[in-house]
């Protein structure tokens, strides 16, 4: 017998997933949906499929795990999304293909045509804080309401987002459900010297890991460091990850700034070596949903400072320390506290690498092969 767009000859039910996040630079959905993907590629009860909407193909080809196909819709994003505010077309059909569930992780919300549906919320930041939010994400967190309306379920990666967009949306809490990430651990397999990365005279340094935008709260760490500089000649700060071309090098023009370094982008190698030579890791946002940098410095050994958030104390719990978002005098209290209390460094390096024990990537695809299948079930 052949297979149907349920399943496969072995059974296996089709699930298609939204793979827009993977293309291009990854930022944490997309480094999220990598890891996902690969743990849902080997269970042996599923069949998966990717498609992404967009003019360009990107790097679909080479980050796919092997065995799972990958379709590349050739439909500007941008006037495709303009027209499902006013029709039906395209449907999620005509992206994904015979399928028996669609999974939009963080990007397209089609409309379904009763295909079951699920759609990752990852943060509810264009909710609280709608001046740090782009266009896109405005657009998407509307066009939610709808789908949600014509049966479509929600995941969210902790119950704070949950809870954000039940009490800012209206949305039912009973088809919205709660499944954490795993924790993308950076690769270490090669050795990487981090001395061409300090700057002059420094003998140790705060770390921090993220796309350099205003809801990383980067400004407010800043300002932190400057306060501890003041009274410490050796303190360096290092900011790994996304920024402009114009902004990477030193920070001359602020105090201090010849010891504060933007790196801009790195690899996984390199980004794992300077974090395991960091006094700690400062996670200074403004607003999140789950937050992957507190977990990867948990992994390395390293004590973590993060903004006293509600998904950021779900995730972290115990594990770490935690000062009000936004407040720089805070942040730099906290931070003076790690630098000189010896017993409470070592304290928080032993809960973090048991807290970290406690997000799996396989648990995670565990819990979404379930809910494919419950979906599917209910239609």
């Amino acid at each position: 017998m052949g297979a149907s767009t349920d399943g496969d000859s072995r059974g296996r039910l089709r699930v298609a997933l939204d793979a827009s996040v993977m293309v291009g630079e990854l930022g944490g959905p997309g480094v999220a949906f990598q890891h996902l993907l690969h743990a849902l590629s080997v269970r042996d009860d599923l069949t998966l499929s990717v498609f992404a909407l967009g003019l360009k193909s990107g790097d679909l080809s080479v980050r796919v795990p092997k065995g799972v196909a990958h379709t590349q819709r050739h439909l500007p994003a941008r006037l495709t999304r303009a027209l499902w505010q006013h029709s039906r077309w395209p449907s999620i059909q005509t992206l994904s293909g015979p399928t028996a569930v669609v999974h939009s992780f963080g990007g397209v919300i089609a409309p379904r045509r009763g295909t079951p549906m699920l759609v990752s919320v990852h943060d509810a930041t264009p909710l609280t804080h709608e001046g740090l939010s782009s266009p896109s994400e405005l657009s998407r967190l509307r066009s939610l309401r709808r789908a949600m309306e014509s049966g479509t379920i929600v995941h969210t990666p902790t119950a704070a987002v949950k809870a954000d967009l039940v009490h800012g949306l209206g949305l039912e809490a009973s088809r919205i459900i709660v499944i954490p990430f795993g924790v993308p651990v950076l690769d270490t397999r090669d050795q990487v010297a981090v001395e061409k990365w300090l700057p002059a005279g420094i003998d140790r340094y705060v770390i921090a890991l993220g796309a350099d935008v205003p809801r990383k709260g980067f400004a407010t760490l800043i300002q932190a460091f400057q306060q501890l500089a003041d009274e410490d000649a050796s303190l360096g700060l290092i900011l790994i990850g996304r920024c402009g071309a114009e902004n990477i090098g030193t920070t001359s023009r602020i105090r201090h700034g010849d010891r504060i370094l933007r790196t801009g982008s790195l690899s996984s190698a390199e980004a794992a070596a300077l974090l395991r030579g960091a006094e700690m890791l400062v996670y200074p946002s403004l607003s999140e949903g789950f937050g992957f940098p507190p977990l990867q410095a948990m992994a390395a050994g390293v004590p973590v400072i993060a903004s006293d958030l509600a998904a950021l104390k779900e995730v972290a719990a115990d594990a770490a320390l935690f000062a009000r978002p936004g407040d720089s005098g805070a942040l730099a209290h906290a931070m003076a506290v790690l630098l000189e209390n010896s017993a409470l460094r070592r304290d928080l390096i032993i809960r973090g690498r048991k807290r970290v024990q406690q997000f799996s990537w396989q648990h995670s695809a565990a819990r979404f092969a379930e809910i494919y299948r419950l979906i599917h079930d209910r239609g």
